[in-house]
């Protein structure tokens, strides 16, 4: 199971999100700069409470983050499998099918191929990644830190399960360290 379905469960246990739904209507907040539209907000608490690592980073301050113990914080480990030049002709390859591919269909085509150049554009790109000399960690999602891809995963679950209820996650104005989820009101 993966660990963002994980998170989503418990989010949607830990919360009563139907009286957080009353509560963000009857709290309007209308100072809200970047939403044109009146929304209200309930409190949820704060990172340091609710996310699984209970730490404050940013991307370029990780100093309070322990590294992965696979990949010792690089966020990459070494495929057993790699080999570097057949991977450099495999991607290539896969980079001039794919121009041939958008000269064909056109510039806008990609994601909506036609099924039998799609599945072979998959099928070489599975075989390039199959070989490539390094990979993304896969305990830490090649973010070199385990607490960072779980609270990266259980903000994902957080904003999802949110949306599911038809609000949305914000973080305070005043502490940045508040998280709140947010409902838009009608007039």
């Amino acid at each position: 199971m993966r660990r963002t379905d994980r998170y989503r469960r418990e989010l949607q246990r830990q919360f009563d999100w139907d009286a957080l739904k009353v509560e963000a209507q009857a709290n309007p907040a209308d100072d809200l700069d970047t939403i044109d539209e009146r929304v209200g907000l309930a409190f949820l608490g704060t990172i340091l409470s609710l996310t699984p690592s209970g730490k404050v980073y940013t991307p370029w301050a990780t100093s309070n983050l322990s590294p992965c113990p696979r990949c010792k914080g690089t966020g990459t480990v070494t495929n057993k499998r790699g080999d570097a030049a057949l991977y450099e002709e495999l991607s290539e390859a896969v980079g001039r099918a794919r121009v041939e591919a958008v000269q064909q269909h056109g510039a806008f085509c990609e994601g909506r191929w036609p099924k039998k150049l799609a599945d072979e554009l998959r099928q070489r790109d599975e075989a390039a990644h199959a070989v490539k000399p390094e990979r993304d960690c896969t305990w830490c999602d090649g973010l070199g830190s385990q607490e960072a891809a779980q609270d990266k995963d259980w903000h994902e679950a957080l904003e999802a399960v949110a949306e599911s209820h038809g609000m949305f996650v914000t973080a305070g104005e005043g502490d940045p360290c508040d998280l709140f989820v947010g409902l838009p009101l009608e007039e």
